[in-house]
């Protein structure tokens, strides 16, 4: 048996993110000496990681019943949760019958992991006399957006029609909501946001009440079947791109790599002249490189470098947002164009509004490397941009396929690996040593 305390926080709405009263929580516990692990449902919320980082001083992690089965699923919430003193998982569940933003299941999750529920509410709701549905499994609410002179209403309104009570509220954030927003859209989310909002949250915290509601009970630890030192990755050297335009990663699958005895090496596609020594495998994630696409244009060395890796037998995958770094060319919708690195002969254009990503499954249309032919690549579409090979209409994009160039594979599907152990193994297959 292991003893773990956690809980489940259903958001108001599917695109929620980390809003600043799941901020204010985490800090207020921090004071308390407790260390918080936050699980995100939303794959996209792995751009919002600085914000992750700022709150809890952790990198987010993520579940997932579409990818994850439920014995991967607890084990993966068991290993992420390791070093914390409670676990927090994050998500939205549907109460109109409407399908999931994403592909995993807020309700299925609860109900692999045991975790009781505290709702989200937004009290501007609750001014418009709409009552919105929380989850039947609600043992707790959280309200957003309460003035001291109406909390005591609210506390008995929604005690009344719901039969739960209210833990903790934050009261209208007005200036310091547009320094929350504007945070979030940077990697450098600032601490002292987070700080000012958990001052806020404090005196509002029923600490009592919170605790009652989380469970602390033993539970039916999970073997250790996949999370576990090996070395079945021994002898692979992974160059892994990380800097501020790519640092998108699901945290699992880094995990795994080290674990298995792979050795882990980062360098800066924005600054670095040269990929790091005896390499066999560069890895490039997602993140926010339409800021940066300048700059990695002008990185001239680094683009040789990795056209010298391929051309020597070394293998490649790039996903996302490092995907179209490593296009031809790279165009905004205003029509600038700059020089990608030219591993794949397509181009990639930036959508001028982004699009939520969506779940999907594609096949390996062919062997290699990274797969046998039919093999099934489940993941999450990148549709912030689009692929036009060379020659194709300007309105003829293709968007679902995967890429080949020699030894490396590209694609606007996020892959998480470490869901699936055929893949992670054809992964271990790239520690061939380059002459």
């Amino acid at each position: 048996m292991s003893r773990l305390a956690r809980v489940a926080i259903a958001t108001a709405r599917p695109d929620a993110g980390i809003t600043p009263l799941l901020g204010a929580l985490v800090e207020c516990l921090r004071r308390d000496a407790v260390q918080t692990q936050l699980f995100y449902l939303d794959r996209a919320l792995h751009a919002c990681d600085c914000v992750g980082q700022a709150v809890s001083g952790r990198s987010l992690r993520y579940l997932d019943s579409w990818l994850m089965s439920p014995t991967l699923c607890r084990e993966y919430f068991q290993h992420g949760s390791a070093a914390s003193d409670l676990a927090v998982l994050v998500g939205h569940r549907s109460n109109d019958g409407a399908a999931p933003i994403g592909g995993g299941q807020f309700d299925e999750l609860t109900d692999w992991l045991n975790l009781p529920v505290i709702a989200l509410v937004d009290a501007e709701q609750l001014r418009r006399c709409c009552l919105p549905n929380i989850p039947a499994s609600a043992r707790g609410v959280l309200v957003e957006g309460v003035s001291d002179e109406a909390l005591p209403a609210v506390e008995t309104q929604i005690e009344a029609f719901y039969g739960v009570p209210v833990v903790g509220s934050l009261p209208p954030l007005e200036s310091l909501g547009r320094v929350w927003r504007s945070s979030t859209d940077c990697r450098n989310a600032s601490r002292a946001v987070v700080e000012r909002l958990a001052n806020r949250f404090a005196p509002r915290f029923r600490r009592d009440r919170f605790w009652r509601l989380v469970a602390q009970e033993n539970y039916a630890a999970a073997e250790p079947n996949y999370f576990r030192v090996g070395n079945q990755l021994a002898g692979l050297h992974v160059a892994l791109a990380h800097d501020e335009a790519v640092h998108c990663y699901f945290p699992a699958v880094l995990d795994l790599l080290e674990l298995q005895g792979a050795r882990v090496t980062d360098f800066s596609p924005l600054v670095d002249d040269a990929l790091p020594a005896d390499c066999n495998l560069v890895y490039f994630g997602c993140g926010p490189v339409e800021r940066h696409v300048e700059r990695f244009a002008g990185n001239q060395c680094l683009k040789m470098a990795l056209h010298r890796h391929v051309e020597r037998g070394g293998r490649l995958y790039a996903e996302g947002g490092g995907m179209a770094l490593l296009c031809d060319s790279i165009e905004y919708p205003d029509g600038r164009t700059f020089a990608g690195a030219g591993l794949f002969n397509v181009n990639a254009r930036l959508r001028r509004r982004p699009v939520a990503s969506r779940p999907c499954e594609w096949a390996m249309p062919a062997d290699h490397w990274l797969g046998a032919a039919g093999l099934a690549l489940r993941g999450y579409s990148n549709r912030h941009w689009t692929l036009r090979s060379h020659g194709a209409p300007r309105d003829q994009f293709d968007v679902q396929r995967l890429f080949f160039a020699r030894q490396a594979v590209g694609s606007m599907l996020h892959v998480n690996f470490a869901a699936s152990g055929a893949l992670m193994q054809r992964f271990a297959s790239a520690a061939q040593r380059i002459a």
